[in-house]
């Protein structure tokens, strides 16, 4: 099963995508602290990463650089999910490292596309 690891430092908006993983099939890890979020990726190995652009102890750009520079969590494909609109948060995340960028709230389709094509583009 896939597991998807998901930091985002609002409980609720965790807890709904913990949810809908599930319902999508895949096996949800969640994390409500992006500095803890680098030592629990780098242990669990996920699948893929989904991080919230904006969160108070690291931003989600931030966080995607930490993850980048640590060699056990380098490759893992991440995906931000954000409220932040596109076209102020796709060119940082993307310079950071993230491999997709989703906008909240997200169609839970266009969730599982998105986890799909990471995956499919990192077995290449």
């Amino acid at each position: 099963m896939t597991l998807i690891l998901f930091v985002d430092d609002d409980p609720m908006a965790l807890h709904l995508m913990e949810k809908a993983s599930q319902l999508l099939g895949y096996q949800p890890l969640t994390c409500d602290s992006p500095i803890q979020a680098v030592s629990k990726a780098a242990e669990e190995q996920p699948d893929v990463i989904v991080v919230d652009f904006n969160m108070h102890e690291m931003s989600g750009v931030a966080l995607i650089r930490a993850l980048r520079n640590q060699k056990a969590t380098s490759r893992i494909p991440i995906i931000v999910l954000s409220a932040t609109d596109a076209d102020q948060g796709i060119s940082p995340s993307t310079a950071a490292g993230a491999n997709g960028y989703l906008s909240k709230p997200v169609d839970f389709d266009d969730l599982r596309a998105a986890i799909d094509r990471v995956l499919m583009a990192q077995k290449r």
